[in-house]
């Protein structure tokens, strides 16, 4: 399966205003999936038949929309039964990798149909793409365990990526995937892996140089491999 990734890329992520932007979640529909649209249609309608035009293509569909100045956040509220491929974007002033939040999200089982096979965000720099083959339950202690750790991680990869990068007028810091970054996203992908063992965890990063004009999903979609990423 797959989805069209410069779709994604101009419709829900690069959408800045000059000052904010927006950030958007969702989850990718196919065929058999179209009598989940109605669910999120307090957005844009921005599903149609015409939508559905190459077999096992996916469709993006927008259940939470947030920024435009409101300081908020992106908030999906599904209703049942939820996606299994859930995605969502970093807008161009947001970290461009997995929040602790967003990897966690995907660890812990929930009731059929609503496991979440497969997570997707889309930022700066590609598309993250995270699966849990081994979805456990844990208390608050562990909780918070992991979150420190994918924390750290991030932490460790921000600095390789920012240390020498000047804020903007928003203060925030930008920067475009290079070699050094790509090595630091080897690395964070690598300690996510091994830390996650036991949920038989898998990350991959793909750059926008491969991900277009098609992305494949990787996990829950179908296909293999971990840890891809090219610059070019």
């Amino acid at each position: 399966m797959f989805v069209n990734a410069d779709n994604m890329w101009e419709a829900f992520y690069d959408a800045e205003d000059g000052t904010s932007e927006i950030e958007v979640c969702g989850y990718l529909a196919n065929k058999e999936l179209e009598d989940q649209v109605s669910h999120c249609w307090d957005f844009p309608r921005q599903i149609t038949d015409d939508l559905y035009t190459t077999d096992g293509e996916l469709t993006p569909v927008v259940c939470g929309v947030a920024g435009r100045g409101d300081g908020g956040r992106a908030n999906c509220s599904y209703e049942e039964p939820y996606g299994s491929i859930i995605w969502h974007t970093h807008p161009l002033n947001s970290k461009p990798y997995p929040s602790p939040e967003d990897i966690i999200k995907g660890l812990k089982p929930r009731d059929d149909p609503l496991e979440i096979k497969d997570n997707l965000l889309i930022c700066r720099w590609g598309i993250w793409e995270w699966s849990a083959g081994n979805k456990q339950v844990w208390d608050s202690r562990k909780k918070n365990e992991y979150k420190e750790f994918i924390k750290e991680k991030g932490h460790e990869l921000a600095e390789d990526a920012y240390s020498d990068v000047p804020e903007n007028s928003l203060g925030k810091r930008r920067v475009d995937l290079n070699k050094t970054i790509h090595s630091s996203i080897l690395e964070f992908i690598y300690d996510l892996d091994e830390y996650f063992t036991e949920f038989k965890f898998q990350i991959q990063f793909t750059s926008w140089n491969d991900a277009r004009p098609y992305y494949y999903l990787n996990f829950g979609g179908g296909g293999g491999g971990a840890g891809y990423c090219s610059i070019q």
